[in-house]
């Protein structure tokens, strides 16, 4: 099986000042890293390595993986002290590929229970150059493709708008399968560039990428702003949004944190290892994230507070809290 990269050098800006002292990739989904759901999902694929790349607070990442490996599989880890984006990065990594050898790309935010196997199985199955993941829903539907009657395999025929084509539109998923054959016509090793950028140009050159529709109900969650951090907890806590590989419900106070007896802590907020809670202290729909401390009289609706936090006294409405 093909090695996967994992995008984890975005600065994660919509999360800020949540990002300031951690990595996205590292943000906690239901008291783990989102990483490590990510690389627990993954090697489901049994992939033969994984690849991730590192621009801000790489010391934070390293020490996620401290092995060095994950599920039996070596991780390659490489910094960049230039942001090289997606195309670049895929680049960055190619010297480590053996010369017939795919590439399964993710995004580092994303938390998904979708069969990955399925993605590969119709990469191989049409001999295709790039296979591109597709939500059918989502609020950046910018991908048409043209799709034959009753498959859900297809053809790119638009990205960002850009040749104007009809079809369907679907949402790209952040995640793709680059063959050997995409990879050796990408530029070398330290341009900065974009995949869309190579997707595009393939289509241009009359090879367009091929994309699956994730038609099977399958949960997805970009974890890239505190709403959707926000929402995809929530949904864990109601049974909704079931993580890959948990077959039971988790806790949602954590055992390590302390709570109060005189603390109002609602059934769809989320307490972290070693988080204190006062007494006095009222939470709504919120995530406090580990060692946190909420002192008395603080009140948070809405709210993430970030690792290490000391929440004052006072009403906090849907913000960040660092």
């Amino acid at each position: 099986m093909a090695p996967v990269l994992i995008l984890c050098a975005g600065l994660g800006t919509r999360l800020r000042p949540l990002t300031q002292s951690i990595p996205k990739p590292l943000v906690p989904l239901a008291h783990r890293p989102i990483l490590h759901h990510m690389l627990d999902h993954l090697c489901q694929l049994e992939p033969s390595r994984f690849f991730i790349n590192t621009h801000h607070l790489p010391d934070r990442i390293e020490a996620a993986i401290p092995a060095r490996h994950w599920g039996g599989r070596s991780i390659e880890v490489r910094h960049e002290p230039d942001l090289l984006d997606t195309g670049g990065t895929v680049s960055n990594f190619i010297d480590l590929l053996n010369p017939d050898e795919d590439l399964i790309v993710c995004n580092g935010d994303i938390v998904t229970n979708f069969d990955i196997c399925s993605l590969w199985q119709a990469h191989k199955a049409h001999e295709a150059d790039a296979t591109l993941l597709l939500m059918p829903d989502g609020p950046v539907k910018n991908v048409t493709i043209t799709l034959d009657d009753g498959s859900a395999v297809g053809r790119i025929a638009d990205l960002r708008g850009t040749t104007g084509a009809s079809g369907r539109r679907c949402q790209f998923s952040g995640i793709s399968v680059l063959s050997a054959r995409f990879l050796a016509k990408l530029p070398p090793r330290g341009h900065q560039f974009s995949l869309v950028d190579a997707w595009l140009q393939a289509l241009y050159d009359g090879r367009p990428p091929h994309a699956l529709v994730d038609d099977s109900g399958a949960s997805w969650a970009d974890l890239g702003d505190r709403r959707s951090l926000l929402d995809t907890h929530q949904a864990i806590a109601a049974g909704t949004f079931r993580l890959p590989g948990t077959s039971h419900a988790l806790p949602l106070i954590h055992p390590q944190a302390k709570i109060s007896a005189k603390a109002d802590v609602d059934a769809e907020s989320w307490i972290g290892p070693g988080a204190v809670v006062e007494g006095g202290a009222t939470i709504r729909r919120s995530v406090v994230f580990e060692y946190a401390r909420i002192h008395s009289g603080a009140t948070l609706e809405d709210c993430v507070a970030a690792s290490n936090a000391q929440i004052p006294p006072a009403l906090h409405r849907q913000r960040i809290l660092a």
